[in-house]
């Protein structure tokens, strides 16, 4: 864009020093035509009458095109110039859309950072829940094997809490008796 902007700007310069040249072609032109004018009047012979009126038509011819030449050199400064603004126009919106997608890139930078952060988290979560798991299934051996000791110490407890009823009663009898 910025070689764009150049190139029109040097398109312009150039219209614009062409239409430069076309004001003398323009002076000439008008110039060659009084003196056509004048060398007829002031010369009576008829030669130099002919000489002086091909002479004015070239003048006027010459003036004629340096009139289109230059109509056109100006309408195309014009078209160059506001071309020009359009290119400066698009260069800037291009430099906000530069900037804008830096942004972005950014905010997607920072997005991926995070994804990974959060990766890294689950991962965590995940190795903790595993070690939690494990504590659990910890836990619920413990706790069958402590239910199974204490139903066994509850089967053994039976017959010593009839061994301790039974001398209750024989120490009860003796005290007694």
């Amino acid at each position: 864009m910025r070689a764009l902007t150049v190139s029109i700007d040097e398109i312009a310069q150039a219209n614009e020093k062409t239409q430069k040249i076309i004001k003398p072609i323009d002076e000439i032109a008008f110039q060659t035509n009084l003196l056509a004018l004048n060398a007829a009047v002031e010369e009576a012979g008829a030669g130099f009458a002919v000489v002086a009126g091909g002479v004015r038509n070239l003048s006027l011819r010459s003036a004629a095109a340096g009139k289109d030449t230059a109509d056109l050199i100006e309408g195309t400064v014009k078209k160059v110039h506001t071309g020009s603004e359009l290119v400066n126009k698009t260069n800037n919106a291009f430099r906000k859309v530069g900037g804008s997608s830096q942004k972005v890139g950014n905010l997607i930078a920072e997005i991926a950072t995070a994804s990974n952060e959060q990766s890294q988290g689950i991962q965590q979560v995940n190795t903790a829940v595993g070690k939690m798991d494990k504590v659990v299934q910890g836990n619920a051996s413990s706790a069958e094997e402590s239910a199974a000791a204490s139903e066994e110490m509850t089967a053994r407890a039976e017959p010593l809490k009839e061994l301790v009823a039974c001398r209750v009663t024989v120490v009860n009898g003796v005290a007694k008796g």
